[in-house]
């Protein structure tokens, strides 16, 4: 697990690389800028062979909707069980 350069003071990028799949997990506070938590989050996930960005079809198999993985531990566990269920070489 490797963290993003921060581009801002009030954000941060975690990303991992988990069996041919970059899980990452981005944290801001683009909905109040004075707020010092971070507390909106997103999770997006790339396969690493050809940097494609796969977010879409993780939500679609996990949740039934196309839009973005909210940060949450829960979701976290469910994509880590997706990417280790979808193991590319």
């Amino acid at each position: 697990m490797y963290a993003c350069k921060m581009v801002y003071p009030s954000n941060a990028c975690i990303k991992e690389m988990v069996n041919g799949y970059e899980i990452s997990i981005a944290f801001d506070d683009s909905c109040n800028p004075q707020n010092t938590i971070m507390p909106r989050s997103d999770i997006r996930v790339y396969k690493i062979s050809n940097n494609e960005d796969i977010t879409d079809l993780i939500c679609s198999d996990l949740f039934g909707i196309v839009t973005t993985i909210e940060g949450t531990i829960e979701n976290l566990i469910k994509v880590y069980d997706w990417v280790n269920n979808h193991w590319t070489k």
